[in-house]
């Protein structure tokens, strides 16, 4: 699997850039372009499940019918399994840390909330 944490240090260097991060208006964020390489993407499509997994959440909204799906990490195949552990990785907490000048980020081994999910046409991003 390719690495999700570039080691080009003038991409590093720009994307560490704690200040521009806290400056971000209207609240702190950063857009990171090309953060993912093609690669890992690609794989990551090729690897997401088209047919319903056992224990996938389905969310609808009115009259619309399905329109989210969450899929837990364990249903995943092994490669994305990886993909979601080097998110959860310690060089990726240490990326955040530098980034948002928070310490002490904690992961999330049970992926709480975590996974796929999949927002359908009609769907929602936010509860009403």
């Amino acid at each position: 699997m390719a690495s999700i944490i570039t080691s080009d240090s003038s991409v590093q260097t720009r994307l560490l850039s704690a200040n521009s991060y806290v400056q971000a208006t209207p609240f702190p964020h950063i857009v990171i372009d090309n953060f993912l390489p093609e690669d890992l993407i690609a794989n990551i499509c090729s690897n997401y499940p088209v047919e319903p997994t056992a224990n996938e959440m389905l969310y609808e909204r009115g009259y619309k019918g399905q329109s989210k799906r969450q899929i837990s990490p364990n249903e995943c195949t092994p490669y994305l399994k990886a993909v979601f552990n080097a998110f959860n990785s310690a060089p990726m907490l240490q990326f955040l840390e530098k980034l948002t000048g928070i310490e002490g980020l904690i992961p999330d081994p049970y992926f709480t909330g975590g996974g796929l999910h999949e927002t359908k046409s009609g769907g929602y991003l936010a509860k009403a």
